[in-house]
């Protein structure tokens, strides 16, 4: 499923109807941040990327390696807890 839209209130009121199978990959934009969405993706099991805003706080648990050779523009990989 692909959507896109113009705000994040309307995204959020979306994501919380929606229901994705265990293993699923959602991908967010930078400009959006529910952690209620992402606390109950992770709790079944859907992994979510975001790329972090300055102000986040977060506990890196873990780091993983980038092949520089595969991939351009990522500068870290990293397991984080919010």
């Amino acid at each position: 499923m692909i959507r896109y839209s113009a705000s994040a209130a309307s995204d959020a009121r979306f994501l919380k109807q929606v229901q994705l199978p265990r293993g699923s990959v959602v991908v967010f934009d930078k400009g959006y941040r529910d952690y209620s969405t992402y606390n109950r993706f992770t709790s079944e099991q859907i992994t979510w990327v975001t790329r972090h805003r300055d102000s986040s706080i977060y506990k890196i648990t873990r780091c993983c390696p980038v092949n520089d050779y595969k991939v351009k523009m990522v500068y870290r990989a990293t397991v984080i807890l919010s």
